[in-house]
């Protein structure tokens, strides 16, 4: 199920979550008659959308439920503070500027100075234990890059068993590219794979398959 919530400007956080966050219980609570197990049900996004399956994630375990089988990350947005080495080191010339990225953020944000707020930046939650198996992907000339391999470290040293896979040669963005990248259509089927052979239970280091 694809949710077409809220976006910015005209709709800033946290409309975005809120809207992700009503879905997913309505989903959960209508699964039977969608035909739907309510015990396989995951969240999963890429780059902004990872950040919100990120904080769905959160959400849901601390409100204890609804209860998820996993979380699937694409180069997520996890650190809106922008901060970190490879926001630097590949700002210009990988298709996502930091330009670009410190735009969007300013436009989701809307003024709000809430980057260290976990329902912002789910990298700055205090805990990560009991989120659901994780698959995470990150790209090598990618701002977000660090962030996402920070994620992934930070999940394996909470218990989660999480699985990473970097594609060092290529951009944020690049998963949606499959009609010109082999590598976007390789990830598509990495996740399939983990999802689909539960291998991802056998991951606990977050060091990448």
């Amino acid at each position: 199920m694809a949710v077409d919530y809220r976006l910015a400007p005209e709709h800033p956080w946290p409309a975005a979550i809120e809207d992700g966050w009503a879905a997913l219980r309505w989903l959960a609570a209508y699964a039977p008659l969608l035909a739907i197990d309510p015990l396989a049900i995951g969240v999963a996004g890429d780059s902004a959308g990872g950040n919100i399956a990120a904080v769905l994630a959160l959400k849901a375990r601390d409100a204890g439920g609804p209860i998820l089988k996993t979380q699937v990350l694409i180069y997520p947005a996890v650190d809106l503070a922008a901060s970190l080495p490879s926001h630097f080191t590949r700002a210009d010339g990988y298709l996502l500027t930091r330009q670009a990225y410190v735009a969007y953020v300013r436009n989701y944000l809307a003024g709000q100075e809430v980057e260290g707020d976990w329902q912002v930046s789910p990298l700055r939650a205090d805990r990560l234990d009991g989120l659901p198996p994780t698959v995470i992907i990150t790209a090598g000339f990618d701002p977000l890059l660090d962030e996402g391999r920070a994620y992934a470290g930070r999940l394996a040293a909470a218990g989660v068993p999480v699985l990473h896979r970097l594609y060092p040669d290529m951009v944020h963005g690049f998963i949606t590219m499959g009609g010109r990248l082999p590598a976007a259509n390789r990830a598509i089927a990495d996740i399939g794979r983990a999802l689909a052979s539960y291998d991802i239970y056998a991951f606990s280091d977050g060091g990448g398959i």
